[in-house]
Parts: C-alpha cells; sequence; structure tokens
C-alpha cells in the first residue's frame, strides 16, 4: 500500500514543477513579444529616401521595428538616399555628408563663374536685347545656380536710368549640369535722344555650386544718334504780317488776318507744330526735372536742380537764389587754360563776384563737379548754340526769354558766358548769349575780362 501512493505521488509532483517552470518562464518575458504591456519599446525613425538613415524628426515608438524605419536618426536629408553620414562629400554645393558643412575638403574643385561686360546700340524704339554671359571653368556634375539684379551706376557720370533707359532685371539664373554658360538678358528702351553711351550694372549674388570670382558687369547702351544732335526750335507760334508786327502774333495761314499771304513762316515749321505740348516745357521744347541724385522727377515738382532737355539730350544746371555756389546773380570771367579748347588764350582768372569758388569760368566748372550736381561729375561749359538752343523767342518782356517754369531766377542782365573763344583778330573774346526779350541779337562776342553769368551742361 504505502509504495503503491508513493509511486502515486511522484508524477503529480513533477507536472507540477514543470507547470510553475514554465510561468516562470512566461512571467520572464521568455516568449511573450506579442503580449501587451509586457514587452520593451524602442524608437524608430522615418527613413524615406531608404537610405538606411532615418530623420531625427520622423521618430515612432513600437515594440517592433514597423517598415520604413530605421534606429539611426542621423540623415540631414530624409529625401534624398544620396545624402547620409556615410555619403562622399563632393564639391556640388551642398553638405552631401550630414557633417553641418558644404563641399569641406573639396571646395576648390568647384567651378570658377565669371560674368562679362556687354553692350548693345539702344535702336530708336522699342527694346533691344542686351545679353550677359555668364561662365564656368569647367562643367559641373550638378546644376549650378546664382542670383543676378542690375542697378543704377549712378551717381557716376554716364549712368543709364532704369525705366527710362532699361528694364531693371533680377532673378535666377540656373546653368544645367554638364554645361559650361549661361546668359541674362535685360531689355534696353530705344530712343532718338541724342547722349552720350551710358552704363548700368549687373550683379551675381549667392553661387550654389561654383566658385564665384567675377561677381559684376557693365552694360553699355551704346549711343546711335552721335552723329547728329537734334536741335530745339524757337518756340514761336504766331505768325505775322507787313502791317502787324505785335508782339502778340497772329494765327498763321489765316485768311481773315492776312497771314496767309505770307506764307512760309517760323511758327509754321518744326517741332512747335508737330509736337506743341505745354505739359513738358512751352510748345516743341520737351524737359524732364531732376533731384539732385539726377532721379527724373514730375513737372509738377516744386523743387528741383537740373533739367534734362529731352530734344537734344543735354542736362542743365538750374540756378539759385540762395547766396550759394549757384546763385544766379554770381557773374565770372571767361577763363580756359586748355590750348586746345581756349582759342589761344586763357582769358581772366577770378574776376567776377561769387561765391563758394574763384570767380571764373574754370573754376565755376570745377566747383560744380567736386560737388557731383545730381549725381554728375562731367559737368562743361556750353557751347554758344547749345546755350542759344534753350532761347524761347515767343517769351514776351519783362521775362528772361527761357521757360522759367523749367529755367527759374534766369537773369536777362548780364549775358551768360558760352565756352566757345571766337577767332577774332583782337584775341581774349568769347562769345555770349542773351536771354532778354529785347535783345536785338542773342549771341554776342565780348571780351574775356568781361563779368558775365554762367549756367553748366553736360552730355
Amino acid at each position: 500500500m504505502e509504495n503503491a501512493r508513493g509511486l502515486d505521488r511522484r508524477p503529480a509532483f513533477m507536472m507540477l514543477s514543470l507547470f510553475l517552470a514554465i510561468g516562470s518562464l512566461i512571467g520572464c518575458g521568455g516568449g511573450g513579444g506579442g503580449n501587451s504591456g509586457s514587452g520593451s519599446n524602442t524608437t524608430y525613425y522615418r527613413d524615406a529616401d531608404g537610405d538606411g538613415y532615418g530623420d531625427p524628426a520622423g521618430a515612432q515608438t513600437a515594440t517592433s521595428q514597423p517598415g520604413g524605419y530605421v534606429t539611426d536618426n542621423t540623415d540631414c536629408d530624409d529625401t534624398d538616399a544620396a545624402i547620409h553620414p556615410a555619403a562622399t562629400e563632393v564639391a556640388d554645393g551642398v553638405d552631401n555628408n550630414c557633417d553641418g558643412q558644404v563641399d569641406e575638403g573639396v571646395a576648390g574643385q568647384l567651378p570658377s563663374m565669371s560674368i562679362a561686360d556687354a553692350s548693345i546700340s539702344e535702336g530708336d524704339n522699342g527694346t533691344v536685347s542686351l545679353i550677359f554671359t555668364v561662365s564656368l571653368s569647367a562643367p559641373s556634375t550638378t546644376s549650378v545656380s546664382v542670383d543676378y539684379a542690375t542697378s543704377d551706376t549712378s551717381p557716376a557720370s554716364g549712368s543709364a536710368t532704369a525705366g527710362s533707359d532699361y528694364i531693371a532685371a533680377s532673378g535666377t539664373l540656373i546653368i544645367p549640369a554638364g554645361s559650361t554658360s549661361g546668359t541674362v538678358t535685360v531689355s534696353v528702351i530705344g530712343d532718338t535722344m541724342v547722349e552720350t553711351n551710358e552704363t548700368f550694372t549687373l550683379e551675381l549674388t549667392n553661387p550654389i555650386g561654383s566658385n564665384l570670382v567675377t561677381d559684376t558687369a557693365t552694360g553699355t547702351i551704346l549711343n546711335d544718334e552721335a552723329s547728329v544732335r537734334r536741335l530745339n526750335d524757337t518756340g514761336q507760334v504766331s505768325c505775322f504780317t507787313d502791317t502787324y508786327i505785335s508782339s502778340a502774333g497772329l494765327p498763321c495761314n489765316d485768311v481773315s488776318s492776312g497771314t496767309d499771304a505770307f506764307p512760309g513762316q517760323d511758327a509754321e515749321y518744326g517741332r512747335d507744330v508737330v509736337a506743341n505740348d505745354d505739359s513738358d516745357g512751352h510748345a516743341g521744347f520737351s524737359y524732364t526735372k531732376l533731384d539732385n541724385n539726377g532721379t527724373p522727377l514730375s513737372a509738377s515738382a516744386t523743387s528741383w536742380e537740373c533739367v534734362r532737355d529731352e530734344v537734344t539730350g543735354l542736362t542743365w544746371e538750374v540756378k539759385t537764389l540762395d547766396g550759394g555756389l549757384r546763385d544766379a546773380t554770381h557773374t565770372y570771367t571767361w577763363y580756359n587754360t586748355d590750348t586746345a579748347t581756349n582759342g589761344g588764350f586763357s582769358g581772366v582768372a577770378d574776376g567776377g563776384v561769387c561765391s563758394g569758388s574763384a570767380c571764373d569760368t574754370q573754376s565755376y566748372v570745377q566747383a560744380i563737379n567736386a560737388i557731383g550736381l545730381c549725381g554728375f561729375n562731367d559737368w562743361r561749359m556750353p557751347t554758344a548754340e547749345e546755350l542759344s538752343s534753350l532761347i524761347d523767342i515767343s517769351v514776351l518782356s519783362p521775362n528772361p526769354s527761357i521757360d522759367s517754369r523749367y529755367f527759374p531766377n534766369t537773369q536777362k542782365s548780364p549775358d551768360y558766358w558760352s565756352g566757345s573763344p571766337s577767332l577774332n583778330i583782337l584775341g581774349n573774346i568769347a562769345w555770349q548769349v542773351d536771354f532778354s526779350p529785347t535783345a536785338s541779337f542773342d549771341i554776342w562776342e565780348a571780351d574775356m575780362s568781361n563779368a558775365r553769368h554762367v549756367r553748366l551742361v553736360r552730355d
């Protein structure tokens, strides 16, 4: 009996021991990865480009690795499988190996970028394309880009003006992989105005994939009317008969007044007929007011420093009444030490009455250029023909014979010196221009020692 009972207990004990051992294993997690609440969690990172390196911003915690996720979180661009910490850095303007540096150790392998100057004749109307070429020293394995923008070269003399001489341009140029050049196009505005060649600047910035060696270029707008300078008309818009010579004048080619019997008068020809618009100067005259930076102003502006003649292309000084350098009442003797332009006589130095400079024409020109009036430093004395082109013979006394809406403070006496010496055998003689409406002649000769007013000009 006892032996039988003992044999019966051993199997039961063994089964109980086995059950307890299995339970212990389960409680220690030996095979329970799928049991909620009993497994350990791991952080995984989204690997969108499949390069084995994850995006630190795309974290997910799980007890097993989700598809498309990895445990490494050191990728700096999860959209490009070629960019990761194990990648080789190449000269492409990109941080290929995610170390926070761009092209380290290989910057010298980047192609050099440069831009060349360009020029073009402006044409008479519409626009023409001025093309700048941007070059690489060698083709790149990836596309190369650079930003560009135009700007006026003012206050340097001969500056073109965006909006009137060319259309401002800016943007980004992309040179495709394998190419060695690209172009930037700027539209140049055509006109028929006689003027000097004008320039503007094109600047390159923010290069990607290249070393920028030459970052600026000059665009030159070539004047194509240089051989002929257009002339102003006289301002005369009335006609006369042999018996009616009143300064008020009569309508032209008019039967009732009798002017039809006297055809071919001044008022029947020229700009005063075809461009008779007082909005920008009397009759055929056309002027633009400029501020002290050379920026065009509206015709209604109440303060301006210079005037551009849109017919001749010349820019004129405007006189003041403030007692300063450009005061309209100041006078100067004619003086020019340049033997190539003084006709063999230098004239008389410092013989006028003025302030701000020695009181002679040469010193005044130097003083105006020193201050860069209206952004320019190429001011000069006008020729007699240029100065007389401002005369408006229709203006009645007591006003000076010039459009005072654009040239205020003009003096009727004494006259204004031109820069033209006379070939008079007496020597020391130069030409002067009279803006008095009662003058018998507009252009006179005078001894260089006389003190006269001065108005400077530039091309």
